[in-house]
């Protein structure tokens, strides 16, 4: 027994698959390079502008209408995935993920319990690595060696790599080991991207020019991790060819949910004392916006403009820790590890916050008493950075 055809009205929503890859040029389609998203939701859409003059006239009605701009934006909306959103990431933040792994052979390394390090004989073993990055340590015959750790310091010759947020044991033979990291921070580097948006068989809307010019990253108790990306594009067009014949798959992974992917919540490199309940990041682009000029309704490029970074942190009350640090007015560094179901992971690092605006209320009868706290996102004076981004696939 066949199925049934010809029962819809029009395309579901379902249908709608949505691939990005990275330009080298603005607003032209690079040819190669595209992934398929997994989003919840888009609202990607074209948008005129349109203007008419206000002649005299005895005709007692208005003149002919012209268009004067054409744009193209919205939300990219998602379930946060190991590795499905990384291009969007490099256009959010300015910049590029440097990959480092490193493999050390057997004697070519020793862990000193006294100065927190890997020490090696090779000069600039560990040059490519940078102060405040994560890396992922694996191999060491002393269980305690392995697993993540905050970089402190690397020295000049590049042999000494200084760690914090572990603690070294010595091993004077560990055999190999492999010290993994990748990472990206704020910068001040250009990224786009070309979208295609499929709509039906052999429908297809065109996005050049994305570049994403803000979003957030959300985390609450009885949720799974979401947020949402928002970009401008040059403009919006149709065709019924895909732009590529090889668009790689999304990951599969599963969503990283918020009761096991939510681990290590670190003020000041030490867990908080009280259970956290929403952790709310939001990014800005200041003044980010579209170029545009006469000869053509669409833009001829794009303001980069400054990224600001914000968020909020909802605890339950325990202590007056993090309130007497709103006194203060003390900078700390915020960070946590969010890691799915198959052990692929990232970790967010915010070195240079100021918490603000508490919270600290009863606002009924038999109710648990919440904290709550605004974070001030700032660059760092010493890594000149406002965020750090590092992910670490299941190895």
């Amino acid at each position: 027994m066949t199925g049934t055809t010809g029962y819809l009205a029009g395309v579901e929503t379902n249908a709608v698959v949505f691939a990005i890859a990275p330009e080298t040029t603005w607003a032209t389609d690079p040819g190669t390079g595209y992934q398929y998203l997994r989003l919840t939701g888009e609202t990607l859409a074209a948008q005129k502008t349109r203007q008419r003059p206000n002649e005299l006239n005895v005709t007692a009605q208005v003149s002919q209408a012209i268009t004067t701009q054409v744009a193209a934006s919205g939300a990219l909306n998602f379930a946060y995935s190991y590795g499905t959103y990384d291009y969007l990431m490099t256009s959010l933040l300015n910049n590029s993920w440097t990959d480092t792994s490193i493999a050390i052979s057997s004697g070519d390394i020793t862990f000193s319990a006294s100065s927190n390090a890997i020490v090696s004989t090779t000069s600039s073993k560990f040059s490519a690595l940078t102060v405040g990055q994560w890396i992922k340590i694996a191999g060491s015959s002393v269980s305690g060696n392995n697993g993540y750790a905050q970089v402190s310091s690397v020295s000049s010759d590049g042999k000494t790599l200084v760690l914090t947020r572990i603690t070294i044991a010595d091993d004077s033979s560990p055999g190999s080991v492999t010290v993994t990291g990748s990472t990206i921070v704020n910068s001040n580097v250009f990224h786009s991207l070309y979208g295609q948006k499929q709509v039906g068989d052999a429908q297809y809307l065109l996005y050049p020019g994305i570049f994403v010019t803000g979003g957030s990253l959300n985390s609450q108790q009885g949720q799974f991790m979401q947020g949402s990306f928002n970009v401008s594009a040059q403009t919006e067009t149709s065709t019924t060819t895909s732009v590529s014949s090889s668009i790689t798959a999304a990951p599969t992974g599963r969503v990283i949910d918020t009761v096991t992917g939510l681990q290590r919540l670190y003020v000041n490199g030490s867990a908080i004392a009280a259970a956290p309940k929403t952790l709310n990041l939001t990014f800005t682009k200041e003044g980010a916006g579209a170029q545009y000029g006469i000869g053509q309704a669409a833009a001829y490029g794009m303001i980069m403009s400054k990224l600001a970074v914000a968020g909020s942190l909802e605890v339950y009350f325990k202590t007056l820790d993090l309130y007497e640090l709103f006194t203060a007015e003390t900078s700390v560094e915020v960070s946590w590890r969010q890691i799915d179901n198959l052990g692929n992971a990232y970790i967010i690092t915010l070195p240079n916050v100021t918490i603000m605006n508490p919270k600290i209320t009863a606002s009924a009868p038999n109710q648990s008493i919440m904290s709550s706290f605004e974070l001030e996102g700032n660059p760092s004076t010493t890594l000149g950075y406002t965020i750090r981004i590092d992910r670490f696939p299941v190895s």
